[in-house]
């Protein structure tokens, strides 16, 4: 990280609230100085969203701090091509039921690779898809190690993860929570993940609730 590469999204308007300008200009920063840590402090977050994410990326919560979407969007954080570096930890995305991705990653954002993102106890809640990997330009786009330890959780998401492309590898240790036509995971041309000892609360529309170890390759779903 270069210069500027610690800052409290509170500084820019005091406490929790209405953000999508501070995340920008925090962005702005982290983009022009090689990276950087957002920090949220706790309380919830309003953003429009559509915030993409830049190399060496840290965003980072207090576990009560919750980011919160406005309405819809393509993502609350956006991942494109030669992208690599990006790690979530200690908070709440939150879709308010709202048509968006909690994380998307695309092609629409360009062509290439990316990769090497980590949320570590991050609850992804109330989205259309949690996390998704969307190849809109049939490109088989890459999204290489993809990782959720196990203190992260997908709930109430219509799609836990969501993946259209063959060339991605992940790794996931998350719970998952889902309700009735709601699955935790979706894969057409899903690459590589590999679900390690999963536990899911609910009835998956696949007709199981446990997700044992497995790797997943072009399955329709989980």
């Amino acid at each position: 990280a270069g210069a500027v590469n610690k800052i409290n999204i509170a500084w820019f308007i005091g406490q929790a609230g209405e953000c999508t300008n501070a995340i920008t200009q925090a962005f702005a920063s982290f983009t022009a100085n090689g990276g950087g840590t957002a920090f949220f402090p706790e309380g919830t977050w309003l953003t429009d969203g559509n915030h993409a994410v830049m190399n060496d990326l840290v965003i980072e919560g207090m576990g009560n701090t919750v980011i919160k979407a406005n309405g819809n969007a393509n993502g609350i954080f956006t991942h494109g091509a030669n992208v690599y570096g990006v790690k979530l930890k200690d908070l709440t995305l939150n879709g308010d039921s709202h048509t968006i991705a909690g994380y998307l990653c695309s092609a629409a954002y360009g062509d290439g690779s990316a990769g090497m993102v980590r949320f570590e106890n991050v609850l992804i809640q109330g989205c259309t898809y949690g996390f998704r990997i969307h190849d809109t330009l049939s490109t088989e786009w890459q999204m290489a190690a993809t990782s959720f330890d196990a203190k992260c959780r997908l709930s109430n998401n219509t799609y836990g993860i969501w993946c259209n492309s063959a060339n991605n590898v992940g790794f996931c240790e998350a719970f998952f929570e889902v309700g009735v036509n709601q699955w935790a995971g979706y894969f057409t041309g899903g690459g590589q993940w590999t679900f390690a000892g999963n536990e899911c609360a609910g009835v998956l529309l696949s007709g199981t609730n446990q997700m044992e170890s497995q790797t997943v390759v072009a399955a329709s779903g989980i």
